[in-house]
């Protein structure tokens, strides 16, 4: 994109301020790609902050749903638990799978930019 833009820009200058062009466009080449990279790599870092946090709540969860499955003597209260465990779960998968479609995006849109 940087070259089309370069060749447009000399195109419609004719040879003057080639140099400035030049330079300003190998600035461009270098610092967007380099954004673009940095940009995915602190997403990748949020998104690995995010699934710390989430498994330190799913740890201490499903803790707390063990004892709870302990404590019940009869299959309908162990059903309720068991449900809303499964319900976490998937609210949690689904959770993670928007965090990693989310990173796809961007590091997609970064190297096409």
């Amino acid at each position: 994109m940087t070259l089309l833009t370069k060749l447009g820009l000399r195109a419609a200058g004719g040879e003057k301020g080639w140099a400035e062009l030049d330079g300003i466009c190998s600035l461009v080449s270098i610092v967007g790609p380099t954004s673009g990279a940095a940009a995915v790599s602190f997403i990748a870092l949020l998104d690995l902050d995010a699934s710390r946090q989430t498994n330190a709540r799913l740890a201490d969860f499903l803790g707390i749903q063990r004892r709870l499955l302990e404590g019940r003597a009869d299959w309908s209260s162990v059903r309720h638990v068991v449900l809303a465990t499964e319900r976490r779960l998937l609210s949690s998968a689904s959770e993670t799978a928007a965090r990693r479609c989310v990173q796809s995006r961007a590091a997609s849109s970064g190297s096409n930019g």
